[in-house]
């Protein structure tokens, strides 16, 4: 793919050419993917997946973590993920955001399909559900 940098507002035209050629596709708002990056196989876990990749460092917690763990028979209304105590992050409906002062402690990975992806272990993620309200 070649790109251009032709001044100031160029940018949009160049995302929304790469568009319109099927070269990106808007996945959200100022998000997009390249039309042959990999995708999850298991749609059930796709929109959390995009949910954490667009959450800066964010990591899968909480009943989303347990629902991929099959430890709850809960279906989660939004996606949790926990972020540092510090960052900003955009307000998404479907994102429920965890602030955290230390999101290291008990955080893995787990592979949903072909996409690897943050999560809390689940020895973090049973105990802390309960101690919360939510």
């Amino acid at each position: 793919m070649k790109t251009q940098h032709l001044g100031p507002g160029s940018e949009f035209l160049n995302t929304r050419s790469l568009c319109e050629d099927g070269e990106i596709e808007r996945i959200g708002h100022g998000a997009y993917r390249g039309t042959h990056a990999p995708k999850i196989q298991d749609f059930r876990w796709a929109d959390l997946v995009e949910a954490v990749r667009l959450a800066k460092d964010g990591v899968v917690c909480l009943t989303s973590a347990l629902a991929i763990y099959e430890l709850t028979e809960e279906i989660p209304r939004q996606h949790w993920i926990a972020i540092r105590h510090e960052t900003g992050h955009r307000a998404e409906p479907s994102t429920k955001v965890v602030r955290m002062r230390n999101i290291e402690l008990g955080k893995t990975t787990t592979k949903l399909g072909n996409v690897t992806i943050p999560i809390f272990d689940r020895e973090i993620s049973r105990p802390v559900r309960w101690q919360h309200p939510w």
